[in-house]
């Protein structure tokens, strides 16, 4: 698409204007706020849609509009001023070949419009981010779903390597298995061979504190019995004593007294003799039970042995404990080791698609590193020079399609020489610039050029067929 005719209403300070494009390169020349911008610049931005000021509209006028005819198609936006004296822009209307491009006209601007061609300080006024984005953009450098794994797997990986220190030295050496059940058995059956002989020996002693229970009954009763013999015996030694005493006296009951004291003395020979028999004369002693406890078998040996198997079956669960720790220890190293490998892979993967992206870029010098940083000239993306930020970008502007076909410039006093590199650029990518200079217009311009002074929005005078000079390289 190449542009033939501008036509300008009503806009700022421009009344009707309409300009015929048929050179490579346009210059717009005249001094500060006489419309060069609104004409060549601005009214073309228009165009795209966005925003626009309160006062767009020239003052004491109700309409305005902006169209740009193509070779084959036709672009036009109007303006008005409602009854409420707010300003409305109508929708775009854009045709191509006499017919409405499919999806609106917006979505077909967006596929054909060239960033720079709005704003020749695109890039310049971008921060170091948003030029990331548009180069990630622009390129296709989209690394998001590798750094997303790459910044997941190193969380991860981070976590196990936490959870590998945690577990520390592990003491895997073998322990065996003792059999406590075993033991604890043979002590059983030693304690229940024990508990039989323990409970014979309880029921002899029991039998025998009942027989010498009965004993020291019988002995009780045989000293009890030689007790009172000898208070009977002491009780007739004093009746005889007093019997005697009393013979002299009592001499009339002499033979009866007689009578008594041999009777007396009978019943004392005859207690005499009890006691003079070895079985009644002594006390009897009582029996103690002196029956010896039976001879019951060891379990000292046998006791320590089992207390030595549990403490190896406590170290046994912690020998299979650490088995288990060290096996899950290994197992978070491989997995550890398997995201490693991956980050290493996904780092090979991002710097090959930069490696391509760089190689295939277009643009000479522009280079992206590994880790997806922009250098261009050797010069890191945030240290770029805004002379290195035009020549970067009129690069990165032939890279878009031919679209409209249009590239604008901003006070372009600096072109110098390189104006006849445009004009050359111009040719090669078929493609119109539009350019304004703060000045008057030189005596001498190309035919290449296209020329058109601007005063008070109107343009005064336009480039007649004139042959190339050197004296252009003065501008």
């Amino acid at each position: 698409m190449k542009i033939k005719k501008l036509t300008v209403k009503n806009i700022g300070i421009v009344v009707d204007e309409k300009i015929i494009f048929d050179k490579p390169l346009n210059l717009f020349y005249g001094e500060i706020r006489q419309g060069k911008s609104t004409l060549a610049i601005n009214s073309i931005k228009l165009l795209f849609g966005g925003s626009f000021p309160d006062d767009l509209i020239r003052h004491g006028e109700k309409e305005a509009s902006v169209a740009l005819e193509f070779d084959n198609a036709m672009l036009q936006r109007r303006f008005y001023i409602n009854k409420k004296g707010i300003l409305i822009a109508k929708p775009i209307e854009f045709t191509i070949d006499n017919k409405k491009p499919d999806g609106g006209p917006i979505e077909a601007i967006k596929k054909l419009v060239n960033p720079f061609l709005l704003d020749q300080d695109f890039l310049i006024k971008k921060t170091e981010l948003e030029r990331q984005r548009y180069f990630i953009e622009l390129f296709g450098v989209d690394t998001d779903a590798l750094d997303a794994e790459y910044k997941r797997l190193e969380a991860e990986a981070k976590d196990l390597r936490v959870e590998i220190k945690a577990f520390g030295e592990i003491d895997t050496t073998e322990v065996t298995k003792p059999d406590v059940d075993k033991l604890v058995a043979e002590k059983q059956r030693i304690d229940a061979e024990n508990s039989s002989m323990k409970t014979g020996y309880e029921n002899e002693v029991f039998e025998e504190r009942q027989t010498t229970a009965k004993y020291n009954m019988a002995v009780y009763e045989h000293n009890n019995n030689i007790a009172k013999a000898k208070e009977k015996i002491d009780y007739c030694e004093s009746e005889i004593y007093n019997y005697q005493t009393t013979v002299g006296e009592l001499e009339v009951q002499i033979a009866h007294l007689k009578a008594k004291i041999y009777e007396r003395k009978a019943m004392q020979t005859s207690l005499s003799q009890w006691l003079d028999d070895p079985k009644n004369m002594n006390e009897q002693t009582k029996l103690e039970v002196q029956i010896p406890e039976p001879d019951y078998l060891p379990t000292s040996d046998l006791e320590e042995q089992i207390s030595n198997a549990k403490a190896n079956a406590i170290r046994y669960d912690q020998y299979l404990g650490a088995l288990e720790r060290q096996a899950e220890k290994d197992q978070a190293k491989e997995t550890l080791r398997s995201k490693e490998h991956r980050q290493r892979e996904i780092k090979a993967q991002k710097a090959a698609k930069l490696r391509e992206v760089s190689d295939n870029s277009g643009v000479p010098d522009l280079v992206f590193d590994d880790d997806g940083n922009l250098t261009y000239q050797n010069t890191a993306a945030g240290m770029l020079s805004n002379s290195q930020l035009m020549e970067l970008s009129s690069e990165l502007s032939k890279l878009y399609p031919e679209g409209l076909g249009i590239e604008l410039i901003d006070r372009a006093e600096s072109l110098g020489r390189s104006i006849f590199n445009y004009v050359q650029r111009a040719k090669d990518e078929e493609k119109t610039i539009l350019a304004t200079i703060v000045g008057e217009k030189p005596a001498n311009v190309p035919e290449s050029i296209g020329v058109f002074v601007v005063e008070q929005g109107r343009v005064v005078k336009e480039s007649k067929e004139e042959e190339k000079t050197e004296e252009f390289a003065d501008i």
